[in-house]
Parts: C-alpha cells; structure tokens; sequence
C-alpha cells in the first residue's frame, strides 16, 4: 500500500509539473503572439511609403494616344499620378462618328449659306490624315483606408489636355460624284480637348509589375478647326465641292472611359 501512495504521489507531481509547464508554455505562447502584434504595428508605424511605377496606358492606344504615366506614392493613402506622350488618330471617334464622309447636314459655315453646305465628317481618315500631336494628364488619386499604400481601390480626379493635328486634303475624288472636293491647298486642322474625370479603379502590385483597371466619368471640352465644305454652283449650272477655308469648332460632351494601364514598379528599400 506504502508503494502504490508513493507511485500515485509521483504520478501527481508529474503531472502537477507537466501542467504547470503545458501552462507556462501557453503564457508564452500568448506573450509571444502580442510581442508580434506590437513588433507589427511599430513597423507598420515606421514603414515609407516611396514606391514608384512606370505604366503604359493599353486601352488608350484606341484613343491615339502613345505614352507612358509616372505613379509616386507619398503615404498609405494618398499617390499621384503624371503622364505625357504623343497623340494620333482616334479610332474610338472615327467608330462613334461612323466614317459616312459627306453629307447635306450643315455644320454653320461661315462661308456658304445652309442650303449649299456640305457636312464632312471630322473623324472621315479616307479625305485627311492624322498627324503627330501631344497630351498631358495628372490624377491625384485617393486610396481607401483598408488599402497599403497604392495597391488596392481608389478615386481618382483625372484632367487631360490633348492636342490631335491633321491635314485635310484640298482635292479629294471618289465614286461618289457628291465626295469631289477641289481646292487650292491642303488645309491645317487641329482639335484641343480638355477633359476632367472622376476615375474609380483597381491597382494591383505583384512581385514587380503592376496594372491599374478603372473607369471615368466627366465632360470634355474641345476647340478647334476643320475643314470647311460646301458647294458652288458655276454660271453654266453645274455643282461642285469646294473647300475654302478652316471651319471653327467648339463645344463640351460627356465623357467616358475604360482603361488599363501596366508596368513595372520599385520603391528605396
């Protein structure tokens, strides 16, 4: 009986010890796990947000524009954004506008009255070519709270200026005997706009790379100059198509975009 207490006693204690030590284990398990979280947040405090990226707008190559945007990121929720490049023909206008060429719509000539003015189609590349012209764009753009830095959601305000130049043709002939244009000279075009959008997107940063999904929403205003058509009638009654002149446009329309943009990104550390 002596011997069975003894081997209960120590049966206790070594229990009693392998509890206390499973116990003393937990507590250090659980100092150890609010060490991290600390160790976490004091970095999480401590970290710079100085990363950059070099993007090239994909979907924007349809709006003939060609270049590249600078992003530099100054705290957890704040980035901007630049961008500069050259501009060409807008495929997205000449689909718009449906490429019909000539037509009797007036367009408010300054130089023929309603009945003898000729609508030509600004957007219509087979009586006038694009040439090279430029854009600037800057978005300031404002990442959500439960975001790190600039990977993740986001607004943005988007404003771009763009410049798109082209030579219409001073002697166009076709099949169509209501697309003659005769003239002394090729006449200089040019199209201003200016556009201010409300961007919502998506940036996601891997390893290196980068791409940037949004949407836009605003008003674009433009000015510019086209050609001016119409048509003459000679003294012996026959009709033809001139083109005298540039023909002065202005106006504000809504604005909506797709984009994305992909790159490549890297901060100081």
């Amino acid at each position: 009986m002596k011997r069975v207490l003894i081997i209960i006693a120590i049966l206790t204690l070594t229990y009693a010890n392998s509890y206390g030590q499973s116990d003393t284990s937990k507590s250090k398990t659980t100092v150890i796990y609010f060490g991290d979280g600390s160790s976490t947040a004091e970095e999480n405090s401590n970290k710079k947000y100085d990363a950059s990226a070099v993007k090239l707008g994909v979907f924007s190559l349809v709006s003939g524009l060609y270049g590249f945007s600078y992003e530099r990121e100054f705290s957890d929720l704040f980035a901007l954004e630049a961008g500069a490049g050259l501009t060409g023909r807008n495929w997205v206008y000449g689909l718009l506008s449906g490429e019909d060429g000539l037509s009797s719509k007036p367009q408010k000539s300054e130089y023929f009255t309603e009945n003898l003015d000729v609508f030509d189609n600004d957007y219509q590349y087979t009586a006038r070519e694009c040439k090279v012209g430029f854009f600037l764009t800057a978005t300031p753009k404002f990442y959500f709270a439960d975001e790190d830095g600039m990977d993740g959601s986001y607004l943005g305000f988007n404003l771009q200026y763009r410049r798109y130049n082209y030579t219409a043709y001073g002697e166009v002939s076709t099949d169509d005997a209501t697309d003659i244009i005769s003239s002394d000279k090729d006449i200089k075009e040019f199209e201003n706009q200016t556009i201010l959008a409300l961007r919502w997107g998506y940036q996601s940063m891997n390893d290196k790379t980068i791409i940037d999904y949004f949407v836009g929403v605003g008003a674009r205003n433009f000015k510019g100059e086209r050609r001016d058509i119409g048509s003459v009638e000679t003294p012996n009654g026959s009709v033809y198509t001139i083109a005298p002149e540039p023909r002065s446009t202005k106006g504000t329309k809504f604005f909506f975009e797709v984009g994305m943009n992909i790159g490549l990104w890297w901060d100081k550390k």
